[in-house]
């Protein structure tokens, strides 16, 4: 058997030595147009600079010559020695430069000229220091001669130059060219030497995998009797083998295991059926995995047409669906219609043959080990609970009603005495009379809020659905607030934003619950505090909130005290106050439009109060 090992190695080395001859030939190539290149810039480029210069200090020499015959003669003269001694340093590295032939004459040549230049330039100097105008005239004329002279000796140096170096341009080109084309010889060579080693490589080593590959994703496909035939006389056709061997003892493990699969879950199964409560079993796509006996009757589902298919599907009531897929806010408050805000229930109601049946909803999302979720989904019977809490509600609105009536005479009779149409009272029995009237009252409100309470958790209570000025509410249910804020030193200020100045609603309810909120927050926030109403629109909402800079809400009661009968009195209240039922009206009166309240602490202090109404718009 040849070593997979050999084949690679083989295989790769071919490749290897490819590589290294283009390698060699191509830097060989390079660097002959390197050396070429380096030979301009060694023989000619030296020469071309010092003629540009030289140019250049002329000419500067020529700017200082002028400013001299026009005043400027202390520094015109500096710069002109200045540029002179320039021109001499740019001369020195022109004879450096000297590589061709015709060179040196013309070096010699401007040597000689620019020395008569400079005589020329001091004789000029000194006529002018003279006065004599015409030898001025007569220096000027042969200094502008000497200059156009050196220009065009300059001019003819950088021509020679430039026709050298277009020479070795060409000679270059030529160079490049034909190592281009040796290059693109070799370069086909080798890629055909490579094309030729890739087809080798994939007869020898990337078919068998990828039918390797095919095979292992088959099996995990659970498709176990599967075998591959690989004949490469080499370490992958031993690996085929061994895959062979492990497809053999995959499908022994398999059966020996799929009768205690089963086994287990028949066990589970029957598990589920013993549990009295419904119980719905789905994964992420909402297919339908298991259901119990108590599910099936519950919600009037085929024993045998449900797994495996979505729950939209097994349960054709979309009302119910919605429900079984519901999952509350975290605004929302725990209450016996829509379950605890946190989402851990949600009571809803079922018809069935012997008249509704309630259940709460508990949900629960369980990961596996695969990383894959189910939905199990726990419902609970509150039917005898909710029949509880009907009894209750309709003993606290006959109560109230039977205790309506006697309150409402024993005020009228308290309202006689204190005018004295019987005869007249003493101040001690005024005094026992006006606590017996304000007891009185107390009794009244809280009989008042109990027969609220009592329709809105009947149903009876239908808000009016009319259009409403969002300011106009705000200020008719706070107006009576204006003066206890004033005699506690309280600042109230109300703000209603763009977009959100009408709603849709009943504007005496809406403005009770305005103004309990307003009352509450001005109860718990100190002497100098705040207490800030907004409203905004959010989407489809228009929401509401009470702040207030007070001592905050407990975070443990922040839920609870939606609740009935629940109170938080500041710690330096004595005197009596209700029963805790205004929260808990104000959540029924906003639920009953089809929102949401809820309470939250400030990021720094006090507490806030928002609920939320459909803009209806």
């Amino acid at each position: 058997m040849k070593s997979l090992r050999v084949k690679v190695g083989s295989s790769f080395g071919v490749l290897v030595v490819v590589t290294i001859a283009v390698t060699v030939f191509a830097v060989s190539h390079f660097e002959n147009l390197g050396s070429s290149v380096d030979q301009i810039l060694r023989e000619n480029y030296r020469s071309v600079l010092a003629a540009e210069n030289m140019v250049k200090e002329l000419e500067r020499q020529e700017n200082a010559r002028l400013r001299y015959l026009a005043g400027d003669s202390a520094s015109a003269l500096v710069a002109f020695q200045k540029h002179r001694d320039q021109f001499w340093s740019w001369y020195g590295e022109a004879i450096v430069g000297i590589a061709l032939p015709e060179e040196p004459a013309l070096v010699e040549t401007i040597e000689v000229v620019y020395d008569q230049y400079l005589v020329a330039s001091d004789s000029l100097f000194r006529s002018v220091g003279a006065k004599d105008s015409a030898a001025r005239e007569r220096w000027e004329t042969e200094v502008s001669a000497y200059v156009t002279d050196l220009r065009s000796i300059n001019l003819l140096l950088l021509e020679v130059n430039q026709d050298a170096i277009h020479d070795i341009q060409r000679r270059v080109e030529s160079l490049a060219a034909r190592a281009t084309r040796t290059s693109i010889i070799a370069a086909i060579l080798a890629l055909a030497l490579c094309l030729l080693t890739a087809v080798y490589v994939i007869r020898t080593f990337v078919r068998p995998v990828e039918q390797l590959t095919r095979s292992v994703r088959q099996i995990g496909a659970g498709n176990l009797d599967l075998h591959v035939d690989i004949r490469t006389n080499d370490e992958v056709e031993e690996l085929g083998r061994e895959f062979n061997q492990m497809s053999n003892r995959l499908q022994a493990y398999e059966a020996l295991n799929v009768q205690h699969l089963i086994a287990e879950k028949r066990k589970s199964e029957s598990l589920v059926e013993t549990i009295p409560n419904p119980v719905i079993v789905t994964d992420e796509d909402s297919k339908v995995l298991l259901l119990n006996q108590a599910a099936t009757e519950a919600l009037s589902i085929g024993e045998n047409a449900w797994f495996g298919r979505p729950l939209a599907d097994v349960v054709s009531d979309t009302a119910l669906l919605d429900q079984l897929t519901h999952e509350p806010t975290r605004a929302q408050s725990a209450s016996p219609e829509t379950g605890p805000a946190s989402g851990e229930g949600h009571v809803f109601a079922v018809d069935a043959a012997t008249g509704p049946r309630y259940y709460l909803r508990r949900h629960r999302l369980v990961r596996l080990d695969d990383g894959q979720g189910l939905h199990v989904t726990v419902l609970e019977d509150v039917t005898r609970f909710k029949e509880l809490d009907q009894l209750k509600s309709d003993l606290l609105a006959a109560v109230s009603h039977e205790l309506r009536t006697p309150l409402t005479s024993l005020g009228m009779a308290i309202d006689l005495l204190l005018r004295e149409v019987p005869d007249p009272i003493t101040e001690a029995q005024r005094e026992l009379l006006a606590a017996a009237r304000e007891d009185q009252a107390r009794l009244k409100k809280l009989v008042s809020n109990l027969l609220d309470l009592a329709r809105l958790e009947s149903g009876a209570y239908v808000p009016k659905s009319e259009p409403l000025r969002v300011q106009a509410v705000l200020d008719e249910s706070l107006a009576p607030l204006e003066l206890p804020f004033n005699e506690k030193g309280v600042w109230l200020d109300t703000l209603v934003e763009h977009g959100a100045q009408s709603v849709l609603g009943d504007a005496q309810h809406l403005g009770w619950v305005l103004s309990n909120l307003a009352g509450n927050a001005l109860r718990h926030t100190p002497s100098g505090g705040r207490v800030s109403v907004r409203v905004q629109r959010d989407d489809r909402e228009i929401h509401f909130s009470v702040h207030d800079t007070g001592s905050g809400i407990p975070p443990d009661e922040l839920e609870r005290i939606f609740d009935m009968f629940v109170q938080l009195k500041p710690s330096d209240e004595t005197t009596p106050g209700s029963l805790g039922l205004g929260l808990a009206l104000a959540r029924r009166v906003v639920q009953a439009h089809g929102g949401r309240i809820w309470a939250e602490n400030g990021p720094a202090a006090g507490s806030t109060f928002h609920f939320t109404i459909p803009a209806g718009a």
